[in-house]
């Protein structure tokens, strides 16, 4: 629960209502403080890179989306059985390079350009909300321009191919895809890369301790085009004191889980479920591009005991 004193100058508090199901993304802007953008992570199965020199294609993390890579070339010969055996990729909250669940999809870079290596993927396409599956879908790379990419795909169990082109929109980091009902591009989920900071979303993390886990887990992505942060837990001063003579510029990074899930730690069950504490000892230093600088706590989890109410409080340095 927020303090009953108000905030001290300068501060501005906020609160995302998620609700208890997480049902939704939100796409927030430090320098409005406002949700820009809402959306149900259900919406779109895929992401692709918009950047001139940048081909990645990334899956929706939000629904605990996994994949596998092939052998084979022909999207109709891959079935289940491929997968025996085999280790199912899951595409991790960090969104670096070496994350990417997909991986490298081409077999050489020619003048800047991917040449496809054609292979088939395997795509799960993740859970519902009741934690049921939503199927399988054969994926193919069928080729890459400058303007964009080229896809086909195959549901499992379908005689049916279908194929969608994706230009780029260098006005947001991604192109959204869903491959339900034929395929479209979906164009209002992210706002432009130069407007938002924060998307409050699920998201999948591997815990590896005492074994490898993928989980869900509720918390914060970046905008890395324009949002670079850190935490430090070791101030050991007020909030309201923190100036930006203590933000250490070299632990900033643009990893979009930076500011993650870790503010909080589940505490136990309760009368409604489990609980939650905030600790409020993490602050987020942050540099967002123009050099403007922020710090940031989280004060809450819930409202009047719910769950799925992030509550923060930040302030501007300079």
């Amino acid at each position: 629960m927020l303090p009953p004193n108000p905030p001290a100058p300068g501060i501005k508090t906020a609160v995302i209502e998620m609700g208890p199901g997480y049902a939704d993304q939100f796409f927030y802007s430090l320098n409005t403080n406002s949700v820009l953008r809402q959306n149900t992570r259900y919406a779109y199965d895929l992401m692709f890179e918009c950047g001139a020199d940048s081909f990645r294609i990334w899956l929706n993390t939000a629904k605990f989306m996994s994949v596998l890579k092939t052998s084979k070339k022909s999207l109709s010969t891959v079935t289940l059985q491929d997968t025996v055996g085999k280790d199912w990729r899951f595409e991790l909250g960090e969104f670096t390079d070496t994350s990417c669940a997909i991986g490298d999809w081409w077999k050489d870079v020619n003048a800047g350009m991917p040449l496809t290596d054609s292979a088939v993927y395997l795509l799960s396409l993740g859970r519902d909300d009741q934690g049921e599956p939503l199927g399988y879908v054969r994926l193919q790379i069928s080729n890459y321009t400058s303007v964009g990419y080229l896809i086909n795909w195959q549901p499992l169990g379908s005689a049916t191919i279908y194929s969608l082109a994706i230009d780029k929109d260098a006005a947001r980091n991604y192109r959204y895809v869903s491959l339900s009902n034929g395929g479209s591009l979906i164009n209002d989920i992210e706002p432009a890369k130069t407007e938002w900071d924060f998307c409050f979303t699920r998201y999948t993390y591997v815990f590896y301790e005492p074994y490898y886990l993928p989980y869900e887990v509720v918390g914060v992505l970046q905008n890395s085009s324009r949002i670079t942060a850190y935490v430090d837990s070791t101030l050991n001063k007020p909030f309201d004191s923190v100036s930006i003579a203590d933000m250490d510029f070299n632990k900033l990074h643009s990893h979009r889980d930076a500011v993650g899930y870790e503010w909080k730690v589940y505490s136990g069950i309760g009368t409604g479920g489990g609980t939650y504490s905030v600790k409020d000892n993490f602050c987020y230093f942050i540099r967002q591009e123009g050099n403007k600088f922020y710090k940031l706590r989280f004060r809450a989890f819930d409202k009047s005991g719910v769950n799925g109410y992030p509550t923060f409080e930040y302030g501007e340095l300079k």
